[in-house]
């Protein structure tokens, strides 16, 4: 990722530009404050089975998204390592942490559309810091090679399969409960 002659701060930056670096981020932010027990409105988010299930939602929608578009890579060992880790490993455990303690009775369709504010506001950004900067992150979101109508109907091609993923987890959840 670090090209010869590029600042160590635009690579750092590059790879915080990265929708599945910062779900992990976010997966991370939420472990440590349910370990805390910080109280508040954090504290609360943190234990919230509707918070819990969207963010589960968004590092699952990392894994299965990472394979569905790119397949499994030929990487040296190290980066499968990391790749294994960021796209299967923590999905596969905050999935497993979800489906074995969070209380899925309490979990709500009426929610959903909550949900759509992290991705939208991640492709707002994407779009604008690649007008800016000339870097696009991924490739269907890249402007300059496919265009800002394909990028658009790309966006809402990915905008409804959150929506459409979220309720079908919501659904996932109320089933679970009622078993």
């Amino acid at each position: 990722m670090y090209h010869k002659g590029q600042h160590a701060l635009v690579t750092t930056w590059k790879f915080f530009s990265y929708y599945t670096t910062l779900t992990n981020i976010l997966v991370g932010m939420w472990a440590f404050l349910s370990l805390v027990q910080i109280s508040g409105v954090l504290g609360e988010a943190a234990h919230n089975a509707n918070a819990v299930t969207a963010i589960t939602f968004y590092i699952v929608t990392v894994g299965i998204g990472n394979y569905m578009m790119f397949s499994i890579k030929e990487l040296n060992l190290l980066r499968k390592f990391a790749d294994l880790s960021v796209h299967a490993v923590v999905p596969a455990m905050m999935l497993i942490y979800w489906l074995l303690y969070i209380d899925k009775a309490s979990i709500s369709f009426k929610f959903v559309h909550y949900w759509m504010i992290y991705p939208i506001v991640y492709a707002a950004y994407t779009l604008m810091h690649g007008v800016w900067t000339g870097f696009y992150p991924y490739p269907f979101v890249n402007v300059k090679a496919l265009g800002a109508n394909r990028v658009l109907l790309n966006a809402c091609v990915m905008a409804l399969s959150v929506l459409i993923g979220g309720f079908l987890f919501v659904g996932l959840a109320k089933l679970l409960s009622a078993l």
